[in-house]
């Protein structure tokens, strides 16, 4: 038998109005927004109970045992419900943002009363028990490879708020118990090559241009929706039909089969036409009627203007320019769903105001502040369409997000307008793959890397971060790995560059002048050989040679010398960096060049020789004149 049952719940807004929680905790839900989902609404009163459910699985709370009502848990959580009501109205954190605090928190405890820490809520001392035990437990999963230590300490940041702020509790980023993710654990985003961004972004401006005109122009079904030329869609144009299965590209093959409409030529076929291609599995007398059931079908989805298949395309125009929105301002989709809407946005459209050229900043004010967003100039026009479909979709009435949707759009007019998901790009772009429009789909995260990319190498590093509205640390660590196509590009060029950068031993160059790491065959005429390099090439800096495509190398004894010196030296001066994250920024792409070159050099017969020399540097610390010139001002410095 079931131990676990439902028991009645109250959903209490915040702000809360009332303190009447405090009569029956264990019946408590937290909602942190108005508009009602399960990420809003968190099942407090469930701790009451020791023995629970570990999931809310539905909007009736978590599933408890009864027999587990504990009275002094009861009190403990009026404490927490009147903390975290406290924290709604006094920290300043978006309501989903201290909807996930709440969530860590209220998983934080389930771990707790199933592992020996009941009583964690009841002073400092069981959370000083608990906390560490926490702590070891998301180390443990991390080292097990089952979550990653990005995760961990993810996971361990809100507990660690929790500690200080409900218990006071300190604990320092210095402590053994404190879980550190290094530069290395955070995963970059792969940046989608350009084809495939071409692919999703034409896609897009084709069904928002497309569905729009089919909404705000009325236009008829069937309905040619003109579609990328990638496709070799014969003529460029997808038939649109008011029916379920709305598109048929060619080639894709579906188990429900629509006899009376062409999807190739965008026609209801004839009575004759079905016998001849179905009559062998319809009698007659359906073929001769599913050609009128179609055209009476197609007449009133055409004088409806809120036909629902109509309104579902519609939609799907609202979807690909919460796409195309992201892609231009690359910003995340959770701020981009709560951008508020206001009659002052209208107008600031039509009369923005220029602050860079190519760009315009749209300030308006909505619900007391002001709210700005940048979007490139060309993009204005889709704007001004988009808040032309937005009204038409909602018939005048107000809602207070720029985005929304419908949920079913064939039960719009009863469930009213709710606020854009965070996971609409990838069901937008999930439909189009299903119906063999796309392969391949983007993340909203790929989109905002992409920009940033974009930005990136054609900005900086702090302009992208700046427009991006995120710290330069994260613009390095998550988006500024550039898509693969360029990474192609650049590491051809790299090893290219090596191939002509060795010079047989005592091969002449007219002009050419000794470096402290070899030979420049045009002094003075720096010229980096990749893009945005770390160390800029500029005749002056020694390291920054060896980026240049000016400098060459001698495969003999002094030349080698000179190179196994200046990584020896490199390598020294690492002790002396803020952190590992800086010096690879600042000498990664130079050790990996000598690397290249040093191979090279092995490459043309001469391993024995680097190999004898690179003992003589690194073991005894035999260095070229240059170079042990600068060792002996680096140990003056105290820098290594």
């Amino acid at each position: 038998m079931d131990t676990f049952v439902h028991r009645p719940i109250i959903h209490y807004q915040l702000p809360l109005q009332t303190e009447t929680y405090a009569l029956r905790p264990e019946n408590a839900i937290l909602d942190f927004s108005s508009i009602k989902s399960r990420g809003n609404s968190r099942d407090i009163g469930s701790l009451c109970y020791l023995n629970r459910e570990a999931l809310q699985s539905s909007s009736k709370g978590k599933k408890v045992d009864l027999s587990s009502f504990s009275h002094s848990r009861a009190r403990e959580v009026r404490k927490l419900i009147r903390y975290f009501a406290a924290k709604f109205e006094h920290s300043g954190l978006k309501p989903i943002t201290l909807s996930n605090y709440c969530y860590e928190i209220l998983k934080f405890i389930d771990w707790c009363d199933r592992n020996g820490h009941a009583k964690v809520l009841s002073g400092e001392k069981y959370a000083q028990r608990a906390f560490p035990e926490f702590s070891n437990y998301l180390r443990r999963l991390a080292n097990q490879h089952q979550i990653s230590m990005k995760s961990a300490a993810q996971r361990q940041r809100p507990v660690l708020n929790f500690m200080e702020d409900y218990f006071g509790i300190h604990y320092s980023q210095h402590d053994l118990i404190y879980i550190k993710t290094s530069y290395g654990s955070v995963e970059q985003t792969t940046i989608p090559d350009d084809t495939t961004q071409e692919k999703v972004l034409t896609w897009a401006n084709c069904i928002f241009e497309g569905f729009s005109d089919l909404l705000l122009l009325h236009k008829p079904y069937p309905y040619a929706l003109s579609v990328p030329s990638f496709l070799s869609i014969p003529e460029n144009r997808l038939w649109i039909f008011p029916v379920t299965i709305w598109c048929r590209p060619p080639g894709n093959r579906y188990q429900l089969e629509y006899y009376a409409y062409d999807f190739a030529n965008g026609r209801i076929r004839t009575a004759q036409e079905i016998e001849e291609m179905f009559g062998a599995k319809l009698e007659r007398w359906k073929c001769a009627d599913y050609p009128k059931r179609a055209d009476a079908y197609i007449a009133r989805a055409n004088a409806d203007p809120w036909n629902f298949h109509r309104i579902e395309r519609g939609m799907m125009a609202v979807q690909a320019f919460f796409l195309l929105f992201i892609a231009n301002t690359g910003q995340n989709p959770t701020p981009v769903s709560d951008l508020p809407w206001s009659e002052e946005l209208e107008n600031s459209v039509h009369d923005p105001l220029v602050e860079r050229q190519g760009f315009r900043t749209i300030k308006y004010r909505a619900s007391g502040r002001e709210v700005a967003f940048e979007i490139g100039i060309r993009f204005m026009p889709l704007l001004k369409r988009y808040l032309d479909l937005r009204k038409h979709l909602l018939k005048g009435n107000h809602f207070p997000y720029l985005f929304f949707s419908y949920g079913k759009a064939s039960e719009y007019l009863k469930s009213g307008p709710i606020r854009m998901g965070t996971t609409t790009i990838n069901k937008f772009l999930s439909i189009l793959k299903a119906k063999g429009l796309l392969t391949e789909k983007i993340s909203a995260r790929q989109l905002r890397a992409a920009k940033a990319d974009y930005i990136n190498r054609t900005a900086g590093t702090v302009v992208a971060a700046t427009m991006l509205q995120h710290s330069v640390q994260t613009a390095e660590s998550h988006y500024a790995n550039g898509s693969e196509a360029v990474q192609q590009v650049e590491i051809g060029a790299f090893l290219k560059s090596v191939e002509s950068t060795v010079l047989d031993k005592g091969q002449e160059i007219l002009g050419a002048k000794n470096k402290a790491c070899g030979t420049c065959i045009a002094p003075d005429a720096p010229n980096p050989i990749i893009v945005d390099p770390a160390i800029n090439p500029d005749c002056i800096t020694p390291e920054g040679c060896l980026l240049c495509d000016k400098y060459r190398i001698h495969a003999d004894a002094t030349d080698v010398q000179k190179l196994l010196s200046a990584r020896y030296c490199i390598r020294l001066i690492k002790r002396s960096a803020d952190s590992q994250e800086q010096f690879e920024r600042l000498f990664g792409t130079v050790l990996q060049r000598i690397e290249a070159i040093l191979d090279a050099i092995k490459g043309k017969g001469n391993a024995e020789l680097v190999e004898a020399i690179e003992e003589k540097v690194d073991k005894y610390g035999e260095l070229s004149a240059f170079w042990a010139t600068k060792l002996e001002t680096l140990m003056e410095l105290e820098l290594v």
